[in-house]
């Protein structure tokens, strides 16, 4: 196959991948006939085949025939070469006048043989007959066709037989008449008569240049394409490559290139049954790879011959058997946080059928159509900005605030008087009160209940910015809206609060990145209710909780988009901690939170479920140097997708003959390769009023990303009270 120039140049890899070899497709050569005896055709020839010029049988007496049909269909032996459909039927025309075959130079088209229009018109009224799907005509003439063979080539074409013409080999002369601009006169004629399924092959080389010998595409430029025609392998003479020493005889000429577009049209009508013969030019004209001139121009006419991108989906996609639109240019959905990389590393797990322009069926992975989340990279949004935060707090209340400059209001630390208010902008606030001895309750905006817990049980974040506690937020990004908290002791150091928070999961921006792609997307709405529990048991605390979590049109913080039918999703999320604090100030803590996730069903999405986990574990201690310090050490895992996905029903199987879509469910596994796992140190010590605060930290596969590379920093703050 390496020597089989046609088939690399124009990526007939791609359709035998895809299981096309044209079985099953009978293609004509009008030509000197071939050799009867090469292994290349053994057992493909049709018993239709003829000698329609006289009674000498197929068996010609040149090579042109020969290699003309070699290179659209040779066998693929392990011998020579293969042509482009190596498996279709191949319909010997032979017509060339007796006796007229007197000379034969091998490789060129250059021969004594002549033709009569009246034979080749009897060829195509035979390859009508025989049920040929192409015919290919790889001859010229100075002569325009007659009238007898004219209304041959419009009964062949109106039979939906797609014929295929050499442009010529007069594009180096200007001889006889000859206008190289233009293809010869029997292209010419035999185009006028057959219309739209008549196609006009030009000669390239393997850069892609025009070849010299060429004629051009002209005024014939809209049924003009070009081929690889020049130094084409190789010439086979009594059925071997013909050699000379070392050396093999190449083929150069229109002649050659012509049987290449023809063994694409035997190619996509095997594999693509669904398809009219206009529909298969069209195929060809809009999938040529361009050439020259951006667009149709006079010397490529509509491009280079491209059968891997034939054989690719062209013009609007939809999901096989649905009128629901699928756009494979960019990305169908967004995963969420704790799916990471989910996906990578997994093609073709979960495939199904898209439709494209022309009604055919094609294999799509749905297991990569979903982008990559951008990873939180934490650290500009924990150190940069000027933020202030207000409280105040009496036996009965703690109220806390905090506010950002707006528009106008450069002076963060001003006074919240009430212009300075008019002009802020508050980003959290919250109030907590006392109802009697045994109940308070708390209400947040832009703050979630995990804050207003954390608050009242007295837990510590430890001053970390990169690794978040198991119970902080959600573990995917959202921005709380309100949240509500009543809380009642019930005995000793015992807790019971009930919770509420209602807020978004944050839309994020695509962008055109190999690996991250982002776009803009409108909120979804969530909502949590729950309950929890803590208490003391001598120096040791321990705390429980569950709570209903429920995404209006996200799941996990996932953007399934429409194609996938945007649906929701319901959690169960279920919290522990527990901490220790030990002698010489030192405290030992950690906690987990398991959720189990139901996707809504709807759309394509069939059911599935969703098993994710975080946790986190501390060591602390005051006083490590000096009175009043405090350093932490941290490791934690943020929330993932341990195991589980989402069931699709996908369609799966298309007849061409009824355009029956069959169903079928894929799962498709959410759990990234990737995981993320944080180890942060932090150190603070009082200075001058305020706090120095140290902190360092690492990172692997941020965001669960496994490709990622790890996030390694460190930062050095000072925050001071007013």
């Amino acid at each position: 196959m390496r020597r089989s120039d046609g088939v690399n140049f124009h990526g007939a890899i791609t359709a035998y991948q895809a299981g096309a070899t044209g079985q099953g497709i009978l293609a004509g050569v009008i030509d000197d006939g071939i050799d009867e005896d090469s292994p290349e055709f053994a057992g493909r020839i049709s018993p239709f085949s003829a000698d329609v010029a006289g009674s000498r049988g197929i068996n010609g007496e040149g090579n042109h025939g020969t290699n003309v049909a070699q290179v659209l269909l040779g066998a693929k032996n392990d011998a020579g070469t293969m042509g482009i459909a190596y498996n279709a039927g191949l319909l010997v025309l032979r017509a060339d006048r007796p006796g007229s075959c007197a000379t034969e130079n091998p490789g060129t088209e250059e021969s004594g043989c002549q033709f009569a229009g009246s034979a080749i018109a009897a060829a195509l009224d035979r390859a009508v007959t025989a049920g040929a799907r192409v015919v290919n005509i790889s001859l010229g003439g100075d002569d325009p066709p007659g009238a007898t063979l004219r209304s041959a080539v419009q009964r062949a074409t109106a039979a939906g037989v797609i014929i295929i013409l050499s442009a010529g080999n007069e594009g180096d002369t200007t001889a006889n008449g000859n206008d190289p601009n233009n293809p010869g006169r029997f292209a010419q004629g035999m185009r006028d008569a057959g219309g739209g399924l008549v196609i006009i092959v030009g000669s390239v080389d393997r850069n892609g240049a025009n070849s010299p010998f060429s004629n051009r595409a002209g005024t014939y430029s809209a049924s003009y394409l070009s081929a690889l025609g020049e130094g084409v392998c190789c010439a086979y003479e009594n059925g071997v490559l013909k050699t000379q020493g070392n050396f093999v005889f190449l083929l150069n000429g229109t002649s050659f290139a012509a049987p290449q577009v023809a063994g694409a049209v035997a190619l996509l009508a095997q594999a693509f049954p669904n398809l009219s013969s206009p529909q298969i030019v069209q195929l060809l004209y809009q999938s040529a790879r361009d050439a020259g001139t951006a667009g149709e121009d006079a010397v490529f006419g509509r491009g280079i011959l491209d059968i891997a991108r034939a054989f690719q989906p062209m013009g609007p996609t939809t999901l096989a058997g649905t009128a629901t639109a699928v756009d494979l240019g960019s990305a169908l959905g967004m995963l969420g946080g704790p799916m990471g990389d989910a996906g990578a590393g997994r093609a073709g797990t979960v495939t199904g059928l898209v439709t494209d322009g022309f009604g055919r069926a094609f294999n799509v992975d749905f297991g990569q159509s979903l982008a990559l989340r951008r990873p939180d990279f934490k650290l500009s949004g924990a150190i940069g900005g000027l933020v202030r935060q207000q409280s105040a707090a009496s036996r009965a209340t703690a109220l806390s605030l905090v506010t950002a400059p707006g528009a106008g209001g450069g002076d963060a630390l001003a006074g919240l008087s009430f212009h300075d208010a008019a002009r802020a902008r508050t980003l959290a606030a919250s109030v907590v009160t006392r109802l009697d001895a045994q109940t308070r309750i708390g209400f947040a905006a832009g703050r979630g209940t995990g804050g207003l817990l954390a608050g009242e049980r007295g837990d510590s974040g430890h001053a970390m910015l990169i690794g978040d506690g198991a119970h902080e937020g959600l573990g995917f990004a959202a921005q709380p809206g309100i949240a509500a908290m009543l809380r009642r002791r019930v005995a000793g150091g015992h807790h019971v609060t009930l919770l509420m928070e209602d807020g978004w999961v944050s839309g994020a921006r695509w962008q055109d990145d190999p690996v991250l792609r982002y776009r803009s997307g409108r909120d979804s709405r969530y909502q949590r209710i729950g309950a929890a529990w803590d208490g003391r048991f001598g120096a040791a605390r321990a705390a429980l909780g569950g709570s209903w979590l429920r995404e209006s049109d996200s799941l996990l913080g996932a953007r399934l988009g429409p194609v996938f039918g945007s649906g929701g999703a319901t959690s169960l999320v279920g919290d522990a901690s527990i901490g220790i604090e030990l002698a010489d100030g030192w405290n030992l803590s950690g906690a987990w939170r398991q959720m189990w996730t139901l996707p809504d069903r709807g759309g394509l999405v069939a059911g599935g479920t969703l098993w994710s986990s975080a946790f986190s574990l501390d060591v602390a201690r005051t006083a490590l140097l000096r009175p009043g310090d405090r350093a932490a050490l941290r490791f934690a895992q943020p929330m993932r997708v341990a195991r589980g996905g989402i069931d699709l029903m996908l369609p799966v199987a298309h007849d061409y003959a009824s355009g029956r879509t069959d169903f079928g469910r894929r799962s498709y596994n959410l759990a990234p390769t990737g995981r993320e796992l944080v180890v942060e140190t932090s150190y603070a010590v009082p200075l001058f009023g305020g706090d120095l605060v140290a902190n360092s930290w690492w990172r692997k596969d941020p965001g669960h990303i496994a490709a990622l590379p790890d996030d390694r920093g460190a930062a050095l703050r000072f925050t001071m009270g007013f």
